[in-house]
């Protein structure tokens, strides 16, 4: 759970609201084609990343990696916003959307401008408790500014239609950074040119591919606006946050283990957990496509007031089928899952796959629930994700002696986010099960009453 990737086609799409469904199938395939490639892209970056640094280094990268997706989670609320603030401007009102751009960009500097500051003032903690450099705090900062730029610029594009160009765009980073980690392994292969700076050096490259990925879904697709004013959209910011709160839960969630690692263990434990997080990652890259197909139904169910509660249990029953699937695999075969993924170096993960597989099965429920309630608009039930990050944190630096212990805490808040969602639906719906519950009660009452 490291690339910010993932909550860029996993939470973006829930809030596209198209009028017209032939525009909203269209975006959902082109969408979902795009999830599985960048999905598909990142996994084999992240093994041949984990390949090429081994479980010392990999456990370094893969702790900076999450710190950047914590500290970078305004780029993903903001994505959803920009799509919001423009969309009314699609597809023709280029010169509208720029405007909004600007005005947009003039309140996030100081989001960007906060952010650094945020990173900053953590950095002794991280030096100490991480064991990172200041050169990895350098990097942290870059590499989270330019996370919440590309996936604000991304959201303005996709909020205009232009579903192939994010699309493309997100599967051309994703080659940038493996072309980055080839080149690099070749570098060493045939010369020892990077020495022990192998970390930073992917950096770079990480660095390097989102840049230039940022430049060109930026400056091809504003050469259509004219210099005339046009009409400016005013983000409605209130709205956001309680994406912002949901999204920062789910980060901690899904993050805390590697961090936590990283500082309580030892840097070949802080790999193995990596690498056990990124396994279970399986499950979940191969359940978010029907996040992003089936959920743009949902929102606009609820904006049109139709029903909609069959496609949660649609998303839910597939979710679990085939996670469950999966998992089977881990419980079988776990040795032969992590030499053939990650290579022998790793083998010493492979007694807890099957018991991280059950906590990924279980977030993915989770998940499902949560990207539900943010297409109804629950605010109350971000709080409660909030407190379940809080219980999270508690618990990882309470039982962090070992991974089993880590694992363990994960399977248990995974497990109450999964039952937050069940018990907050209930709650929601209590009037429509009171209301079946007493039918159901009169129709035995009349049953008795003809028995008689």
């Amino acid at each position: 759970m490291l690339l910010w990737e993932l909550i860029e086609t996993r939470y973006s799409e829930p809030m596209l609201k198209q009028a017209q469904p032939v525009t909203l199938w269209r975006a959902s395939a082109i969408m979902l084609f795009g999830a599985l490639v960048v999905n598909g892209g990142n996994y084999l970056f992240a093994l041949i990343t984990a390949r090429f640094l081994g479980p010392s280094a990999y456990g370094t990268f893969a702790a900076i990696l999450s710190i950047v997706v914590i500290s970078g989670i305004f780029g993903s609320a903001g994505n959803i916003l920009a799509m919001r603030s423009v969309a009314q401007f699609a597809p023709d009102g280029w010169a509208s959307a720029w405007h909004t751009r600007q005005a947009f960009f003039a309140v996030m500097r100081w989001i960007f401008l906060g952010t650094a500051v945020v990173v900053l003032a953590i950095s002794p903690f991280l030096i100490h408790k991480l064991s990172l450099s200041p050169v990895h705090i350098v990097f942290i900062i870059i590499l989270t500014l330019l996370a919440i730029a590309l996936s604000i610029e991304r959201g303005f594009i996709q909020g205009m239609q232009q579903y192939s160009r994010v699309t493309i765009n997100m599967a051309s980073e994703v080659v940038l950074k493996l072309g980055g980690v080839l080149l690099l392994a070749l570098l060493l292969h045939t010369s020892g040119f990077i020495g022990s700076n192998k970390v930073e050096a992917i950096l770079i490259f990480f660095g390097l591919g989102m840049s230039m990925a940022w430049f060109y879904v930026w400056k091809p697709a504003w050469k259509k606006t004219q210099a005339a004013t046009e009409v400016v959209a005013t983000p409605s910011y209130s709205y956001i946050w309680n994406t912002v709160v949901s999204l920062a839960a789910l980060a901690v969630l899904m993050n805390g283990d590697v961090i936590t690692a990283k500082a309580s263990l030892s840097a070949e434990a802080t790999g193995h957990m990596a690498a056990l997080a990124k396994m279970a990652q399986v499950i979940f890259f191969s359940t978010s496509p029907i996040v992003g197909a089936v959920f743009p139904l949902i929102s606009n169910n609820f904006d049109r007031g139709s029903k909609h509660v069959h496609l949660l249990v649609k998303a839910l029953v597939l979710s679990i089928t085939i996670s469950v699937g999966i998992l089977g695999v881990f419980v079988l075969f776990p040795n032969t899952v992590v030499k053939v993924l990650f290579g022998s170096s790793y083998i010493g993960a492979s007694p807890l796959l099957a018991k991280m597989g059950i906590a990924m099965v279980v977030f993915t429920i989770g998940n499902l629930y949560v990207n539900y309630f943010l297409c109804l608009k629950e605010r109350w039930y971000s709080l409660m994700l909030i407190g379940i990050a809080v219980v999270h944190i508690v618990l990882l630096k309470q039982f962090n002696s070992d991974l089993a212990h880590i694992v363990t805490v994960d399977l248990f808040s995974f497990s109450l986010l999964s039952a937050s969602g069940v018990l907050w639906y209930i709650v929601t719906k209590r009037r429509q099960i009171t209301q079946l519950l007493r039918f159901e009660e009169g129709m035995w009452r009349l049953l008795l009453r003809g028995a008689e």
